[in-house]
């Protein structure tokens, strides 16, 4: 690697993603935005450059559309990737069952967090009561979370992101896109 760190980027366009590889990521999503007539969303990122974009590619083949762009997977949260002691033959390591902190998404740019603080947000307007209070307290329910991690969220605090809690609000809020409430799109999670 050179002096300046690269890092390859997962991000999803519709039902596609693009992995790739960038010294400056926020730049990159920018770019592919130019040309792409659906909003791209940047969801994860490690640290790495061709060698690991190269070896993911090869890893996810199966879900490949056509060139960079895949089928999105739930695996493409999780996957990590380390270089073999000696080589440049990457080795996969999957992520460990979820402990402190070792579960969090490496996050290079505030991207992640603000699209996911947006999501909260309309999560908690969507939400049922008068009050923010409440509001954050139907939220909490919904997307199964901590009521305290929550209003962080809805107030702009939130610095880290677990996987999990990642996966969870994306998972909610494309459940309520098309629905009037948490409460219908709850129902209808329940339902299926």
């Amino acid at each position: 690697m050179s002096a300046r760190e690269s890092f390859v980027y997962f991000a999803r366009a519709g039902s596609a993603v693009k992995i790739g590889y960038a010294l400056d990521v926020a730049s990159r999503i920018r770019a592919i935005q130019t040309g792409c007539p659906i909003k791209v969303e940047l969801f994860r990122t490690i640290r790495g450059g061709g060698v690991e974009k190269r070896w993911l590619h090869e890893h996810f083949a199966a879900q490949r559309l056509q060139g960079e762009w895949f089928r999105y997977s739930r695996d493409m949260l999780t996957i990590e990737v380390a270089l073999a002691s000696d080589s440049d033959v990457p080795a996969v390591r999957p992520r460990p069952i979820p402990r402190r902190r070792e579960h969090f998404v490496e996050v290079s740019s505030t991207l992640i967090i603000s699209t996911l603080t947006k999501q909260v947000r309309a999560i908690v307007g969507a939400s049922p009561g008068t009050q923010v209070r409440g509001r954050i307290f139907a939220a909490a329910q919904i997307l199964r979370l901590p009521q305290g991690r929550i209003k962080a969220w809805y107030y702009g605090e939130v610095r880290r992101v677990e996987v999990h809690e990642a996966d969870q609000i994306r998972f909610v809020a494309e459940s309520i896109k098309n629905l009037d409430t948490v409460s219908e799109a709850q129902r209808q999670l329940l339902s299926s």
